[in-house]
Formats: C-alpha cells, sequence, structure tokens
C-alpha cells in the first residue's frame, strides 16, 4: 500500500512539475514561444485572471496575452473553457470585460465579449480554421475603477481537431479528354450508350500538416475512397471505371475518408442517351425526283416540335 501512495505521489509531483499555469498578466505563449501541449494538465484550471486563484483581479487593468499551440503530436488548434467544465470559476462585474480574439494579435478576428452579467456561466471557444492557421488565442482584459470580481480559474488545452477538406471528382470517357461532368463535381455526365467513363477523385488539403506545417497529414495518398454507383457497382480506389449497364440516368457517390475520420461526400450524375424514334415524321410528297426539294416535318418523340 505505501508503495502505491508513493507512486501516486510521485505522479502527482511530476505533473505539477510540468503543469504551466497561465496568468492574464504573462508574457506571450506566442508563434515563437508556444504553449507546451504535452505540459497541459487537462481539464483542470490552468488559466487565471491577475489575482491568480486566491484574489480578485485589480483595477483599472488592461491586459493582453496570447497563447498558440505548439503542434506536438498533431495539435492543430486551442480550446479555451470559462466557467463551463466542473471546478471551473467565472465571476467578473459587468462593468468589466474579457475579449477573445481568434488570432495571435488583438487585431484578429473578435470572438466574442464577456462577463458575468454577458456570460453568467460562463463561455467556451476554439481558434478557428481557415482564417486562423497559427491556432493562437489572444485575450484581453479591461477592469474599470469601480466594482471587481474574484475572476475566473479557466482552462486552455491544445486540440487535435478533424482538418476539413475539399471533395472533387472528375470524368473522362475511355479515361481520356477533358472533364465531362458539367458543372464541375456534381453537375451531369453526358454519354452514348457502351461509352465507358473513368472517374477520378481530386480532393484538395488546405489546412493539412502538408499545406500549412501544423496539423496532421492529410494527402491524397493516406485518405481512403469510396464510389458508390446508384446500379449497385462499389468501388475502392482513387479512381473507378463505369460503363452504364442501360439508357438509362445513374448517379455516382464519392466518398472520402482521412486517417481521422472526417468524411466528404460528393455526388455526379449519369445520363446515357437512349435511340429517337423518327416514326412521326411527315412527308409531303411520296416520290421525289433527283434535284427537286420536299418538305419534311419530323420530331424525335411526340411531344417534340419541329419544322
Amino acid at each position: 500500500m505505501r508503495k502505491h501512495l508513493l507512486t501516486i505521489l510521485t505522479l502527482a509531483i511530476i505533473a505539477n512539475l510540468f503543469a504551466q499555469n497561465i496568468l492574464i498578466t504573462d508574457p506571450d505563449w506566442d508563434v515563437a514561444n508556444p504553449y507546451n501541449c504535452a505540459a497541459n494538465p487537462g481539464p483542470t484550471p490552468n488559466f487565471f485572471d491577475s489575482g491568480n486563484n486566491s484574489a480578485n483581479y485589480g483595477d483599472n487593468e488592461n491586459e493582453i496575452i496570447t497563447v498558440c499551440p505548439d503542434f506536438t503530436g498533431g495539435a492543430n488548434k486551442l480550446g479555451v473553457s470559462f466557467g463551463i467544465n466542473t471546478g471551473l470559476t467565472f465571476n467578473v462585474d459587468g462593468s468589466d470585460t474579457i475579449y477573445v480574439f481568434d488570432g495571435p494579435t488583438v487585431g484578429s478576428p473578435l470572438m466574442g465579449k464577456h462577463n458575468s452579467v454577458i456570460s453568467p456561466t460562463g463561455f467556451n471557444y476554439q481558434s478557428s480554421f481557415g482564417t486562423n492557421p497559427s491556432g493562437c488565442l489572444t485575450f484581453q482584459f479591461i477592469s474599470d475603477g469601480a466594482t471587481n470580481g474574484t475572476g475566473w480559474e479557466a482552462n486552455i488545452a491544445c486540440l487535435t481537431l478533424p482538418q476539413p477538406f475539399e471533395a472533387h471528382m472528375t470524368a473522362q470517357i475511355s479515361g481520356a479528354g477533358p472533364d465531362i461532368i458539367n458543372p464541375a463535381d456534381t453537375g451531369y455526365a453526358d454519354v452514348c450508350f457502351e461509352d465507358s467513363l473513368k472517374f477520378t477523385a481530386n480532393p484538395v488539403f488546405p489546412y493539412s500538416l502538408q499545406s500549412t506545417g501544423h496539423g496532421y497529414s492529410q494527402d491524397t495518398n493516406n485518405v481512403t475512397y469510396e464510389w458508390n454507383f446508384s446500379d449497385g457497382t462499389n468501388i475502392i480506389g482513387k479512381t473507378a471505371w463505369f460503363k452504364p449497364p442501360a439508357r438509362s440516368g445513374f448517379v455516382c457517390e464519392l466518398r472520402i475518408t482521412d486517417s481521422f475520420g472526417q468524411v466528404q461526400i460528393i455526388q455526379s450524375k449519369i445520363r446515357v442517351s437512349t435511340i429517337p424514334s423518327f416514326a412521326g415524321v411527315i412527308n409531303n410528297r411520296d416520290s421525289v425526283c433527283v434535284g427537286d426539294t420536299t418538305i419534311i416535318i419530323c420530331a424525335v418523340t411526340n411531344t417534340d416540335t419541329a419544322g
């Protein structure tokens, strides 16, 4: 029993040694000096106001801190929780405000402004994709010279989130020539009966490790491709050959899944030509001679009009 207690105590000491608590008054954990994701203690409080967890914040404060993830182990974003998780407190007077910005400066997009009147139960955020490749969050706290509160015990955590990507496909008759899907990706591929179509997946990964230097690996070689055609055909792979079995219409569905389980699905349509019937042709003369002219009125179907 004593041995087990000693082990638990040792682990607790190690955890405390590596835990990195953050105060709003601390220097930035910016891109050049990012927050150590491996040292993040989990959902426990690790981000505090100027009074830490023992005193109120002060009057007339205007403090700014930026926190960026170090992308260890594929982490690509930062998350923050104020008063949402069990054990986290949030007590900021209505005359004072904490601002959260989606990026490395206060010039980044404002995600929200909060105090205990605006957000009585707290709030949470995570840095976004697209406009914020850094994964950083910036916090600004402004208090006036009047009433203040006990502040906050919040949690900042490194996150590894599914990276959005774009699914695209092309189709070529007999595997050559231009893409015949119109509009691109989700339109119609018009073909003759007995034509063969080669479909090719062409996904784009704007937020991958290869594109941004952050997050996890995501490219055309480490995602899976599944093709499903409405005649029941199922094909696995980046390309798929399809020969329409009938003069009809078919749907082609492409499902792409990355290593994190993120899925994108798109569909295109295939239209196969039918055999025209000229049974409705009208000729105003039974016979003609060489060099004569005659008028023919015809239509492919009974509902067509022609002259």
